[in-house]
């Protein structure tokens, strides 16, 4: 299944947030009092042990199909019935577990990665202590550079893989795997913007954190939003969410 992709310039994350702010407005309240609720679910599930974190990890990728089809619903029509947008959302429970399942199994390749480094590299590291103990710094260095470095990549793959993923099931009948194909040709055809929008929400975060952090109950959801929109752009033709 092919979508067509925009490409659209780095002003248009502005756009985005006007956008964002427009549809917060619209239901303010549901959105404050959904980021309290979703605080405290997630705050207790990770005190049960196991179960509880596990409904947690797949709620981080159930979340936020329901989060696009709520602001595709109050988008179109102006209210958001809940009723119909859990409706839609089981009827995309196979590719959100897909979903879930793929990252878990990238995470779970990153670990045995990123473990064999450090195992290689502490047998590495006293040899050389044995042999030369001058060059024991140096070993453990590069060996934490090239740590952070696969971190940063990770988080960087993992980010276009799940960035348009979410929307894209939320809006159309496509399976896990093209979700991921085209949300990593959504996010390289337009990093400028997805850069702007970012640095921007950022910047607004500190602010949003001074008041006790009280303004990330707006932030968030206008976030959101914004993030609908760029879907809504960059993929126009997946634009209505279907059951």
């Amino acid at each position: 299944m092919n979508h067509n992709i925009i490409t659209v310039p780095g002003s248009a994350a502005i756009g985005w947030l006007s956008e964002g702010w427009r549809l917060f407005k619209m239901s303010w309240l549901t959105w404050i009092l959904g980021v309290v609720v979703l605080f405290v679910t997630m705050l207790i599930l990770n005190f049960i042990p196991v179960i509880g974190q596990l409904v947690a990890l797949l709620l981080q990728f159930a979340l936020p199909v329901v989060i696009m089809i709520a602001f595709a619903q109050l988008d179109r029509s102006g209210a958001i019935n809940w009723t119909t947008v859990f409706e839609q959302t089981k009827n995309k429970v196979v590719p959100i577990l897909v979903l879930a399942a793929i990252n878990f199994g990238l995470f779970m390749l990153f670990a045995v990665v990123v473990g064999g480094i450090v195992f290689g590299g502490a047998i590495t590291s006293g040899a050389v202590a044995n042999s030369d103990p001058g060059a024991l710094a140096m070993v453990a260095g590069s060996g934490g550079v090239l740590a952070v470095l696969l971190v940063v990549v990770f988080s960087v793959v993992l980010s276009f893989l799940n960035y348009f993923a979410a929307p894209l099931i939320a809006f159309s009948n496509i399976s896990a795997i093209d979700a991921i194909k085209h949300s990593i040709k959504g996010c390289l055809l337009n990093i400028a913007s997805l850069l702007v929008f970012w640095l921007i929400a950022i910047a607004l975060g500190f602010v949003a954190t001074i008041p006790l952090g009280l303004g990330l109950l707006i932030l968030g959801p206008v976030l959101c939003g914004g993030w609908y929109t760029s879907a809504k752009q960059i993929f126009p033709d997946v634009a209505t969410p279907t059951a």
